[in-house]
């Protein structure tokens, strides 16, 4: 089977590759590999597979190694805000690490929803905000420093349109000099 290998928990504890035990499921003999669509597949899968699959996001739980972090599962962790450091922003008052595509890919995911910016000093030259009802907060010390004469700092909008409802709150744009 050229696929990638799923684990999925065993009836006495085990992981096992989701394509052993589909092997033994499945017809043994297939002109064609299966299609996504193919519901033989899917009947085939035993039910308590297809249950932890099914359920897999919302039971696994998030492994976050930092000091004093709290344990979540992935659907929890999905709910919270993104944040800035997620992406690879890095905070350098100096400016010698440019965050503007980290920031811009968290911007970009956060599309209609919340961003966080921690504490610190982040370098950007623009970055530009295209979804509606995207959320900007910053921590209490969060800052984007422009590192460029040519840049825009954060724009709103793509040239072609406005996004709306777009909120910015607590923190600061600052040039930076020299």
């Amino acid at each position: 089977m050229n696929a990638k290998v799923l684990w999925a928990m065993g009836a006495i504890g085990i992981m096992l590759p989701v394509s052993a035990l589909l092997a033994q499921s499945l017809p043994a003999q297939r002109s064609e590999p299966p299609s996504i669509n193919d519901n033989a597949v899917a009947e085939a899968i035993p039910a308590q597979i297809r249950t932890v699959l099914a359920n897999l996001g919302r039971l696994a739980p998030w492994s976050n190694t930092g000091r004093g972090a709290a344990q979540l599962t992935i659907e929890a962790k999905l709910q919270q805000r993104l944040n800035i450091l997620d992406y690879g922003a890095v905070s350098d008052p100096s400016c010698k690490v440019d965050s503007t595509l980290a920031v811009q890919n968290a911007v970009n995911a956060a599309a209609g929803a919340k961003l966080e910016i921690p504490r610190g000093s982040f370098c950007i030259s623009t970055v530009t905000v295209t979804a509606d009802g995207t959320d900007i907060e910053g921590a209490p010390g969060a800052r984007l420093l422009l590192t460029s004469a040519a840049g825009n700092g954060l724009v709103i909008g793509d040239g072609a349109r406005i996004a709306t409802n777009v909120n910015l709150r607590n923190f600061t744009i600052w040039t930076k000099r020299g």
